[in-house]
Parts: structure tokens; sequence; C-alpha cells
């Protein structure tokens, strides 16, 4: 996965908000600090303190903003990634950090925490399926 280029303004602090809720468990509809996050409750949660109002569900997530191109070469930290099987609906979505690695709230992290796309997360390479920017 190539080098990122730095994160504007808007997208470290984003991403800086993201990290200061690393550790919060994950729960399945979970969608406040308090009661845990899932990982769409997670990037809701996230943008909102910016005013950037999402969507509650991945799928739904994945129609705002601006549809960039879903690979690697063409993320910018700050951007949404969408997961989904094949010939299944998005079921996963996490904030690109920059340099192979996104933040998301993920049962297989056991909460919120950070996957490094180059040395593991083998399902989310396979299964990225959209990405889209709405900083």
């Amino acid at each position: 996965i190539p080098a990122s280029p730095a994160p504007s303004s808007a997208a470290a602090t984003v991403l800086r908000t993201g990290d200061s809720y690393v550790g919060t468990p994950y729960v399945w509809g979970g969608n406040t600090p308090k009661q845990g996050f899932d990982c769409s409750g997670f990037t809701k949660y996230v943008f909102a303190k910016y005013r950037i109002t999402l969507p509650r569900t991945s799928r739904e997530q994945s129609r705002v903003g601006k549809a960039i191109p879903a690979d690697f070469g063409s993320l910018r930290p700050g951007d949404l990634m969408f997961f989904a099987e094949p010939g299944e609906a998005v079921s996963h979505v996490a904030i690109y950090a920059g340099n192979g690695h996104i933040l998301h709230a993920s049962s297989s992290v056991g909460g919120v925490g950070y996957t490094d796309l180059n040395t593991g997360g083998d399902w989310f390479v396979a299964y990225f399926v959209a990405a889209r920017r709405v900083l």
C-alpha cells in the first residue's frame, strides 16, 4: 500500500478525535463512547463532532460525500473506506488513517483500534469496495 499524503488539518483533527476512543469496546448497534461503538456508530459519532452528519449504517454512509476510486493510491487520510463480501451489501466502514492503516470499531480488533493493512487485515484488503471523501 503506497505512502499517503500528509493529512489535511481537518483530517488530522478527525483522526486525533477518533484516536481518543481507541479501546472503546465493540458493541453491535453502539453509537456512543459510553455504550460502545459499532463501525458506523463510531464514524457517525467522530464526524458529527465536526458538524459532518453521516447516516447511521455503513451501507447508507457509502452513498454520502464524494466518490473516490476504491484503490489505495487514491485515498487520503480521513477518507471513509467501505467493505463488502462478494455479492453482499456494504457491511463495514473504517476511517483511512494513512500509510495503509485504518481506524475503526471492529469485533476483530475488540473495539476501536487500528488495523495495519500492510501486515494483516487481509479481509479488509480483499473486500475493500468503495471510498468516500466527506472532509
